[in-house]
């Protein structure tokens, strides 16, 4: 359902806003961490923050687990006001206990990486569905399960979260989007910005903000290290026309593309997306059609356009962003299937790994893990179960 609400003017400056983003962290109940750990996939560190309920520490129970993308131009330190938010809400009883973390996605030579396996900035999309979930619930107590892992984002961040979501339906449960680029075919509404920024023809990324965005998204959809020095083709001529084939390459990274050549993606995933309704960079119609072609497909979702800019009163909307991830999170639209150890829908000799270790661990098992590990049903996982998953296994 599409909600809309009364068109307020914009009341601060755009800098300002996003200056806002990096409002100092308030007294919290819970932890914030801020990390480093070493990406496979990137060859190098990186760094993510963390945030860990009041309970966390001392505790023994695991959490589900939130990731927040950020947007271009920022890195992990920034959107501080997403654990302020959870914190009160949760101290309050509104929603329940969660773990977020905010992985850094910036990436030279532009300010972001888009959250793409790119030639020019590098592997970011398995920088973060493979290394970070896996060093995530390697090092911290997370219920490792689809359902219990939601991922979110403003700006890049929202089109990271949609893309990452949409193709990763094994690794997230649920999906919220604050103004991002949802629906890349309207990209083309940037080309008078584009162009009023640009001198003689000439494309510079540090011609302005939209520049140095194209740029950006052309440097993961479009990278070209055969075209110094900027190395990407730019899906658009000089004299502002576009340029077919080298937009046909950013389709292929189209969140609404993705999601409607395969409808089925969204069968297990909650989607919920917002954004102002007077977008700096017409976003909102990015998110307008997205919604509007979710609906004519018949998948629910939730959908809002606010008062606001790009910028201003995203603050606003975290409430309803984390409440509709623990609302997920609490219904647990994962079946517990017995013998589905990792819950990824089959059952198969990774499940007898993880049954063998759960049962070696010095640790007592969980609820979660006796419903689907306890095949005998008696209380407690031993050596029985792991036969008679075998031979679920063998006899299909």
């Amino acid at each position: 359902m599409i909600n809309r609400e009364k068109v307020i003017p914009k009341a601060v400056l755009g800098w300002l806003c996003f200056a806002s983003l990096l409002s100092p962290l308030t007294a919290l109940n819970g932890t914030v961490l801020t990390e480093t750990f070493y990406s496979e996939s990137l060859g190098s560190d990186r760094s993510f923050t963390i945030y860990l309920p009041e309970t966390y520490p001392g505790g023994t129970d695991p959490y589900p687990v939130l990731y927040f993308l950020h947007g271009f131009g920022a890195n992990h330190l920034f959107y501080g006001e997403v654990f302020d938010t959870a914190d009160a809400l949760i101290s309050d009883g509104t929603i329940g206990e969660m773990i977020i973390v905010k992985p850094d996605g910036s990436a030279s030579p532009y300010l972001g990486s888009f959250y793409t396996n790119s030639e020019l900035y590098g592997p970011y999309e398995d920088y973060i569905v493979y290394d970070l979930v896996n060093y995530i619930d390697a090092t911290y107590r997370t219920l490792p399960q689809r359902c219990f892992r939601g991922i979110s984002g403003h700006s890049m961040g929202g089109y990271g979260a949609m893309e990452l979501a949409l193709k990763h339906p094994d690794l997230f449960g649920a999906v919220s989007s604050h103004s991002g680029p949802v629906a890349l075919s309207n990209t083309t509404d940037l080309i008078p910005d584009l162009m009023a920024e640009t001198w003689f023809g000439v494309f510079l990324p540090t011609n302005g903000i939209v520049s140095m965005f194209m740029f950006g998204a052309s440097g993961a959809f479009s990278p070209n290290l055969q075209n110094p020095p900027f190395y990407v083709d730019l899906p658009v001529t000089p004299a502002g026309t576009v340029i077919p084939e080298i937009f046909d390459l950013w389709m292929l990274h189209d969140p609404l593309s993705l999601a409607m050549e395969d409808i089925s993606r969204l069968d297990s995933v909650a989607v919920y997306l917002d954004c102002g309704d007077q977008d700096d960079y017409y976003f909102d119609v990015q998110a307008q059609e997205f919604s509007d072609s979710l609906t004519a497909a018949g998948i629910p979702h939730e959908f809002t356009l606010y008062p606001g800019d790009h910028l201003n009163n995203i603050a606003q909307r975290y409430p309803y962003s984390l409440a509709f991830h623990a609302a997920q999170f609490q219904q647990n639209v994962c079946t517990a299937q017995p013998g589905d150890l990792n819950w990824d829908a089959s059952i198969d000799v990774v499940d007898v790994v993880l049954l063998v270790n759960w049962i070696l661990s010095e640790d007592p098992p969980t609820e979660m893990e006796l419903a689907v590990g306890d095949i005998l049903q008696d209380g407690e996982l031993n050596v029985v179960d792991v036969v008679l998953l075998v031979d679920m296994i063998l006899n299909g």
